[in-house]
């Protein structure tokens, strides 16, 4: 099952954020616009993203809430008929929440740099390191953490839990 190491952040100075962001990323961002359909599950996460052009992914994932990064494995579906597959789960499993978010996608190396502006929470900043059978988890959190250092995030607040999850709260 493909795994990352990831961690998330609220952040304070955004703009500053994202000047530094682009002065070490390996090119210019890539935007997205992402619908996330959270769905009621016993174990782990399950969501349905769909992008304005109307394609969508099912994604199941499971990750530790934690104020480290952490690891995170994930299981990805692409999707032909999203609100299809919406009215069939919430009919069966439920509907959690919904986030909407405008992403900005960036890249060092091996980790997606996310700058997230999400509906109703603000702004926030998540690493994703991908992670291959050459690397152990201990070398991605230092990926991490090395990249976290070079972005002056003192006083971001580490969100320990999912977008919905604090839209709950």
């Amino acid at each position: 099952m493909p795994r990352n190491i990831e961690i998330k952040l609220k952040l304070k100075h955004a703009a500053q954020t994202q000047a530094l962001i682009e002065s070490i990323a390996d090119g210019p961002s890539t935007e997205l616009i992402q619908r996330d359909v959270f769905f009621n599950v016993s174990s782990g996460r399950l969501k349905l993203r769909i992008f304005p052009n109307r394609s969508a992914e099912l994604i199941a994932y499971h990750r530790t809430d934690g104020m480290t990064p952490r690891q995170s494995t994930y299981s990805r579906v692409l999707i032909d008929d999203a609100e299809g597959l919406i009215h069939s789960l919430d009919t069966t499993i439920g509907i959690r929440g919904e986030i909407l978010k405008r992403r900005l996608l960036y890249r060092i190396d091996r980790t997606r740099i996310h700058f997230d502006e999400v509906e109703g929470l603000g702004q926030f900043l998540e690493l994703e390191v991908e992670m291959d059978e050459s690397l152990d988890d201990r070398k991605g959190r230092k990926i991490a953490q090395n990249i976290l250092s070079k972005l002056d995030l003192e006083d971001a607040e580490i969100i320990q839990v999912a977008y919905i999850d604090l839209l709950e709260n």
